[in-house]
């Protein structure tokens, strides 16, 4: 009886602040953007739509603490894990993402990347077809390495996000067969920063009721910048310079935030930006938000993806990845069977005075069986002093590229930012 060997696919996303340029082993070193090019119909936007949410409200689940989630990173993972997917498998990954492939954006300010790193033994087993499809649809870079040693994924991750994300893997798995990556990557400034002299000591009301002193940056829009608003929150979309076309949105339930996650959906977006004020010559808007920075990792990553209806690519005995690799090919390296066996999400987010900087990995493991008129403008006046929901927005799509709670923002330790000219 054949010895049974432990075979691992990994899967990675990596969304980060800069792409930089690596040395790996492999005879392929595009550098080029990764975004798909395709085009979503209403349906397919509404699928993501749907995604999106519903992975906020099954992350919020009984999660009281500050987090942040990319879900265009884990999209394009999705996306290409589903196209090395066959039958039922790609079917429950197709009813939670839809069947074409992630929104395309054009957009030199989010730089995109897709890769995929091949053991080099088990290089001849990977179907033509898959790895043709990663080339045409994302413009896939092809790796090859003997992957002794985690090195070449750690030092790619590493430089994909500009160091925020060093260490990904700590060992690499004896039976290591080949790695997807995505990599997005943001460093963008506000169109008008926070001005230093104006961050101060301020409360903040956590959800246990206690008040803390947090750094509270403060700043008064005269245009450019938008009040929304609910019968459930309040909220403002604060642009980043104009050739980035991103915006931020933070939005404050009147009541509790956990509770207003657990319903959050489009229709509540669509009615907090029915009702937007713009700033200009009939209305200031003065915004009151702190600065704030933390990691945070999706443990329940794999739950979370199940309660999505993505379950079949878990089970060792039905997955079914066979567009990957045939199951002859499997049974002929030894594979036995591929299945997801591990999903991790982890992110970091740094917004100051100047503006905001993030980073994501998700990993995925794969192994064998085994309006007003006045003549002075009204002044709204928004303080975000208690915890609070954001998202970073890609304005032209509307593709939502990182969402996330403050529920401890940082603690007021004297600052010393300055502003750049």
């Amino acid at each position: 009886m054949k010895k049974k060997i432990s075979i691992i696919l990994t899967v990675l996303v990596i969304t980060g602040l800069a792409i930089g340029s690596i040395i790996l082993v492999t005879k392929y070193n595009k550098r080029i953007n990764k975004t798909p090019n395709t085009t979503t119909t209403t349906q397919e936007v509404n699928v993501v739509d749907d995604f999106n949410f519903k992975l906020l409200r099954e992350v919020n689940k009984d999660n009281k603490e500050n987090y942040l989630i990319s879900p265009y990173s884990m999209n394009i993972a999705l996306s290409m894990l589903r196209d090395g997917a066959n039958n039922n498998t790609k079917a429950e990954i197709n009813k939670i993402i839809g069947t074409n492939n992630p929104t395309k954006i054009n957009n030199p300010n989010i730089k995109i990347s897709n890769a995929m790193f091949i053991k080099n033994m088990y290089k001849q087993y990977i179907r033509k077809e898959y790895t043709d499809g990663l080339l045409k649809n994302y413009n896939a870079d092809f790796l090859f390495d003997d992957f002794i040693t985690p090195d070449v994924i750690n030092n790619w991750v590493s430089n994909k996000t500009d160091n925020m994300i060093n260490k990904l893997l700590d060992n690499i798995d004896k039976d290591f067969v080949l790695g997807l990556a995505n990599a997005i990557a943001i460093d963008v400034d506000w169109k008008y920063q926070f001005q230093c002299e104006l961050t101060r000591e301020s409360d903040f009301t956590d959800k246990d009721g206690n008040v803390k002193k947090v750094e509270m940056m403060n700043n008064i829009y005269e245009g450019d910048a938008s009040y929304i608003e609910s019968d459930k929150a309040k909220g403002v979309i604060i642009p980043y310079k104009d050739e980035t076309d991103l915006e931020y949105i933070a939005i404050l339930p009147n009541d509790d935030l956990y509770t207003y996650i657990n319903s959050f959906n489009k229709d509540e977006l669509n009615k907090l930006e029915s009702n937007k004020k713009e700033s200009g010559k009939r209305i200031n808007i003065d915004v009151s938000l702190p600065r704030y920075s933390y990691s945070y990792s999706l443990d329940k990553f794999t739950g979370v993806l199940n309660s999505l209806g993505m379950k079949e690519a878990f089970d060792n005995t039905k997955a079914d990845l066979t567009n990957l690799m045939t199951k002859d090919d499997m049974n002929k390296s030894g594979v036995g069977n591929l299945y997801v066996s591990q999903a991790i999400h982890k992110t970091y987010i740094d917004l100051n005075e100047k503006g905001t900087k993030a980073a994501a990995v998700t990993f995925f493991g794969v192994s064998k069986n085994t309006s007003i008129d006045a003549s002075q403008p009204e002044l709204i006046n928004i303080k975000f002093d208690k915890p609070f929901m954001y998202m970073i927005r890609e304005k032209k799509t509307n593709s939502i590229l990182f969402v996330g709670t403050v529920y401890t923002p940082n603690e007021w330790k004297g600052t010393t930012c300055k502003n750049e000219e």
